[in-house]
Parts: structure tokens; C-alpha cells; sequence
């Protein structure tokens, strides 16, 4: 009995997926225009958190061929904006294992505008902290981009990848709907990562089940209950 568990067990382990998840860290500085007003009433210094996404997403063409999109592609995202008296807004987006992710990402691979960007990033009132008053959502967009075309080989989502070989346009955005809106008050923020540092990248390492596996030991294991319960022929 044991011998035939721990051989279902191997089984099932050896079925399992390897989820391929890419991590990406980021911590930016704000780019101020201006003193008109913004939404927190704070101010506001600069922006640290982490995307991932799931490199086996598969994508679509946008536009022209060289130009994916993988949409559903994010699994998580997070996100701290800070200021002079710390947190000002913060919040996070996950997705349970096997659900479709969210938003999308687009590689484009084109001369002279080679680049990696995350988008559709929606965070809703209740995924944030600290958010001003008629907050219907928040959106962020997340861009690195090549200044010699040579940082992408293919249109392929990658797995992990050097940042610091987008050496152009680095930066995150984040819009804030409101309704009603306020008039004169700044509702869209821009991030910049000023050096290469500022943006890394990591594997993580995720084991998930298929669901055929899950099947199979589920289907081994009744087999093993029904037939240590069925009597012995003479037994009394």
C-alpha cells in the first residue's frame, strides 16, 4: 500500500507544470510638472512595486508583425507611491493559480522603437489604500524601450531578460479615473527610471498542477480505498 502511494506520488509530480513566471521590480521617481494641484493633496516623491506575468501566455498580432500582444498575460501587481511623509497610495492585484490573468503585455520589435510595456493595469477602490475621495479606478502603464533597435530579437514573450538593455524611454504612468471629476487637480502621474538599476528582473519558481494530474491520482487513490474495503472471500 505504501509502496503503491509513494509511486502515484512520483507520478503526480513528475505531471506537474512549471509555471514560467518573470518578475519584475521597479522603483521610480516622480516626473512634476508644475505646481497645479494633484488628487492626494500630498506630495508626491516616487513609485516602488513588482509586476509578473506568465512568459507561456500565448499572443496575438497587433498591427503589424513584428508587434504582439499577450493579453492576460499578468498573474500580480503591486505598488507604493511615496512622499516626503511616506506612504501617500498603495494597492495590489493577484490572480488565483489556473484563473486568466489580466491586463496584457506588447513586444514590439521594429526599427528604431524596440520595446517591452505592460498595460491595462486596472486596480478597482477596493484592490487600493489611500486613493481620493470619487475613485473609480486606477491604470498604470509600464514602458522600457531600446534607443538602437537591438534589444529584441523576436516579437516572442520573453522569460527573464536584461533590463538595462533598454537604455531609451523607462517609465511608468498611472491615471486615476474619478467621477465626478475635479477640475484643476492632476489626476495622471509620471514615473521615470532614471538609471538602469531601477528596473530588474527574476524568475519565480511555481509549481502548478495539471488538471489531468490532479485526474489521474484522484482516480488512483478511489481505486486504492474500494479495493482495500472489498472483503476477503472466507472472511467472517
Amino acid at each position: 500500500m505504501k509502496r503503491l502511494i509513494g509511486l502515484m506520488a512520483a507520478t503526480f509530480f513528475s505531471l506537474s507544470a512549471n509555471a514560467a513566471l518573470v518578475k519584475i521590480n521597479f522603483d521610480g521617481e516622480y516626473y512634476k510638472l508644475g505646481d497645479t494641484p494633484n488628487a492626494f493633496h500630498q506630495s508626491i516623491s516616487g513609485i516602488k512595486g513588482y509586476a509578473i506575468y506568465e512568459s507561456d501566455t500565448p499572443g496575438t498580432v497587433f498591427g503589424v508583425t513584428d508587434t504582439k500582444n499577450y493579453r492576460g498575460a499578468l498573474r500580480g501587481f503591486g505598488f507604493e507611491i511615496y512622499g516626503d511623509a511616506g506612504t501617500v497610495f498603495s494597492g495590489e492585484k493577484t490572480v488565483a493559480d489556473g484563473a486568466r490573468g489580466f491586463g496584457y503585455v506588447q513586444i514590439r520589435n521594429l526599427p528604431g522603437i524596440d520595446s517591452f510595456g505592460l498595460a491595462d493595469i486596472d486596480l478597482t477602490p477596493d484592490e487600493v489604500v489611500g486613493g481620493p475621495d470619487s475613485l473609480v479606478r486606477a491604470g498604470f502603464t509600464f514602458r522600457i524601450a531600446a534607443k538602437d533597435a537591438k534589444a529584441i530579437d523576436n516579437s516572442d514573450l520573453p522569460g527573464v531578460f536584461d533590463p538595462t538593455i533598454f537604455n531609451g524611454q523607462r517609465n511608468i504612468s498611472l491615471f486615476l479615473q474619478r467621477s465626478p471629476a475635479v477640475p484643476g487637480e492632476i489626476v495622471s502621474f509620471n514615473f521615470n527610471f532614471w538609471n538602469l538599476e531601477d528596473v530588474t528582473v527574476e524568475a519565480v519558481t511555481q509549481n502548478v498542477p495539471e488538471p489531468g494530474s490532479l485526474a489521474l491520482l484522484g482516480m488512483a487513490l478511489a481505486g486504492v480505498v474500494a479495493t482495500r474495503r472489498k472483503p476477503r472471500l472466507g472472511a467472517r
